[in-house]
């Protein structure tokens, strides 16, 4: 998944963990997005408000359909970003 997603492993182990301090919004989207779980995420924020934003997924913004397809596309070999 740290490959697919470009998020490091301890980013991952802290989502998956529920480890807020070390939780980034941006990044647990994109893990969410990855996983196809956006909508269950959405309504757990809203039964869980309290948590969602001490985790910073309420405050968070979401992102656009542009930077959601950046921020899957998976990793090139080359520098260039081809």
């Amino acid at each position: 998944m740290a490959v697919i997603t470009g998020i490091p492993q301890y980013r991952l182990r802290a989502i998956e963990s529920g480890y807020l301090p070390e939780i980034r919004p941006d990044l647990a989207r994109r893990y969410f997005r990855v996983l196809e779980i956006e909508d269950w995420v959405a309504r757990w924020c809203k039964a869980n408000r309290e948590l969602a934003t001490r985790a910073g997924l309420l405050n968070a913004e979401r992102p656009t359909a542009a930077s959601a397809k950046r921020a899957v596309r998976p990793r090139t070999t080359r520098g260039d970003g081809r």
